[in-house]
């Protein structure tokens, strides 16, 4: 647990979110309905890993909790944990004094032995009593405590299930506490992109400098141990949600896993992605800007530009995510640019909170989960291998385009709202440069 933490629990939050989680654990047809007991274990987490089990701790409790398993049975939770956490933990073993505690499910602690802990596992699958168990299967974490749980689950008879799309589906709507966390996330994230990416890109290409992708994204990550640069917030409740990704001079991998190259930056065309959380909550924003584009890239612009706010329009509550997808598709089939169709990709944006990308909220061809209100949404269009038969050299001949946003879904009868604003306009992301007998191209 983090030395900063306040320790104290918000319990009135605890009971409110446990109530729902149990609520979710019933959801018809799920795969969580048919278990008798769910089973949340986190050890050392040294690689800052986003994990189900880690974002279901933080939500709960509002911490993670290191070296810590949760079992929750119909009517019961067992939680082992340090002597310290357990100590945190305590006011949610005493429902008194709180109505929102009514229904909720009473609390065991069993503290954490160093020698080992095999008595303390007895005691929790004997406390569960299932042998149907949901759990987070694809994670894996570090330390001897979780190496002793791993291989204490392996001797018991228990039939482990993943559990972890319907957890991300408890914990896609959001309440006014985590849309205002990512309100200010996204605030940020476009006080960054403009006033740290933006100008500094302005300021290389106005110079005429050699700036390697890698060292934007290093002069980013910089500025977010700055304080100024982060309107005055604390940055020990800012972070990346991921190293920023600089792309440009033909060579695009319009996806999160990419990485900056050590390249020089090209002056043609930029794509930025720039993520940021607070405190546990990520937003996003992609943007392309464009140096000296011909009037056919800037028509493409706008046309993925349109497909992008058609997307915002569809994404509605009730609306199934297939639907906002198939959306953005024909607005781009019925452009200028009907081929632009083929070129967008499997999904176009995730649910995002404290886990940066909710894989059960997919927006794409095969999902027909259904948007709701108060649903956050990482929502972009991106189109790669486009021609520029009008180049002036050969690294400007490839360009992509991608334009992302942070979005809230609200009612059947409204858009969702784009929490990431700035202006981008084709006339807005378009920089010209002086030709070197000084007429202006534009």
């Amino acid at each position: 647990m983090s030395n900063r933490m306040s320790l104290s629990l918000d319990r009135e939050s605890y009971y409110r979110r446990i109530k729902r989680l149990y609520v979710g654990w019933k959801r018809e047809g799920s795969t969580i309905s048919e278990q008798d007991a769910i089973l949340c274990a986190v050890g050392q987490n040294e690689e800052d890993q986003y994990s189900k089990s880690v974002s279901l701790q933080i939500w709960l409790f509002g911490y993670e909790l290191s070296d810590t398993v949760i079992g929750f049975a119909k009517e019961k939770m067992f939680i082992l944990t340090s002597k310290k956490k357990a100590e945190f933990l305590k006011p949610i073993c005493n429902p008194k004094g709180s109505e929102n505690s009514e229904g909720t499910p009473s609390v065991t602690l069993l503290i954490r032995s160093k020698e080992g802990n095999q008595d303390n596992f007895n005691k929790l699958f004997e406390g569960l009593e299932a042998k149907k168990i949901g759990n987070f299967q694809k994670e894996s974490f570090e330390g001897a405590f979780y190496k002793e749980l791993k291989k204490d689950l392996k001797s018991r008879d228990l039939a482990l299930t993943d559990v972890s799309a319907d957890i991300g589906m408890t914990l896609g709507v959001k309440e006014e506490t985590e849309v205002s966390a990512t309100k200010k996330a996204s605030v940020l994230t476009m006080e960054i992109y403009n006033k740290v990416f933006k100008e500094y890109l302005m300021e290389t290409i106005d110079a005429d400098r050699k700036v390697k992708h890698t060292k934007i994204t290093a002069h980013i990550e910089e500025a977010l141990k700055d304080k100024k640069k982060l309107l005055g917030i604390d940055p020990s409740n800012v972070e990346s949600c991921y190293p920023p990704i600089i792309q440009s001079g033909g060579n695009y991998q319009l996806k999160y896993s990419a990485q900056s190259t050590k390249d020089p930056l090209h002056f043609g065309t930029v794509v930025a992605f720039i993520g940021i959380r607070y405190k546990n909550y990520c937003s996003n924003t992609v943007r392309t800007m464009m140096v000296n584009p011909t009037d056919n890239q800037r028509d493409i612009y706008t046309t993925v530009l349109e497909a992008q706010e058609a997307g915002v329009d569809a994404l509605r509550s009730g609306v199934k995510l297939n639907t906002v997808y198939q959306k953005v598709k024909s607005k781009l089939s019925e452009s200028k640019f009907p081929e632009l169709a083929e070129k967008l990709g499997k999904n176009i944006g995730f649910g995002m909170g404290i886990d940066f990308r909710e894989s059960a909220l997919l927006i794409g061809a095969k999902n027909d989960q259904v948007a709701k209100k108060g649903m956050i949404f990482n929502f972009y269009v991106a189109v790669s291998d486009l021609t520029n038969k009008e180049a002036k050299d050969s690294k400007s001949k490839q360009f992509a385009i991608c334009i992302g946003d942070t979005v809230l879904v609200n009612g059947e009868d409204q858009p969702a709202t784009v929490l990431t604003n700035g202006k981008k306009k084709a006339k807005n992301i378009s920089i010209f440069l002086k030709d070197d007998s000084g007429s202006s191209d534009d």
